[in-house]
């Protein structure tokens, strides 16, 4: 090389502005690379936000019985906490759980009303609805599917409005 910074071969010269960036060419490169990939990222995140977590019943989803097995006005599913509630219109499941401090429910039928043994709260069992207690919402009504043996699936993930009956 000489004093100037230049190298003497001109074959060497040639070779290295071939094959070499420049500073300013390197970070245009690097800050090219990273919003391309920042925009990839993006992308993806919001196509997967599009995507369903899941398709058909939860993992939580379980039958309580035989729809024809169901005759009464309101019936307690065993260590699941959920009632079976009936009347004209079909069946719909109905959760346990109190909304004031999550206490197991109970049907009382003479009082024809889901009781709160723990803290006092009542529930209408036809609308999930506060009659009284401490209770700060209605229960939730769960998604209730008939299954092709006549079994009843209840997703307790799936929370749907009062208004939806399964008709059997």
């Amino acid at each position: 090389m000489s004093v100037t910074g230049q190298s003497q071969c001109p074959q060497c010269e040639a070779a290295r502005k071939d094959h070499t960036l420049s500073r300013r060419q390197f970070f245009s490169v690097l800050g090219w690379g990273s919003f391309t990939a920042l925009a990839a990222g993006l992308v993806g995140a919001g196509a997967r936000y599009l995507v369903p977590n899941r398709v058909g019943p939860s993992r939580n989803a379980f039958v309580a019985g035989k729809a024809k097995d169901f005759r009464a006005k309101v019936t307690y599913v065993n260590g699941r906490r959920a009632f079976i509630v009936k009347n004209e219109r079909g069946l719909r499941a109905l959760s346990a759980v109190c909304t004031h401090l999550g206490c197991t429910v109970k049907w009382v039928p003479e009082n024809d009303r889901l009781e709160c043994p723990c803290h006092g709260s009542l529930f209408d069992p036809m609308t999930g609805q506060v009659l009284g207690g401490p209770a700060p919402r209605p229960l939730e009504w769960y998604r209730l599917n008939l299954k092709q043996d006549g079994g009843l699936l209840v997703d307790p993930d799936e929370i749907v409005s009062g208004d939806v009956f399964l008709t059997v």
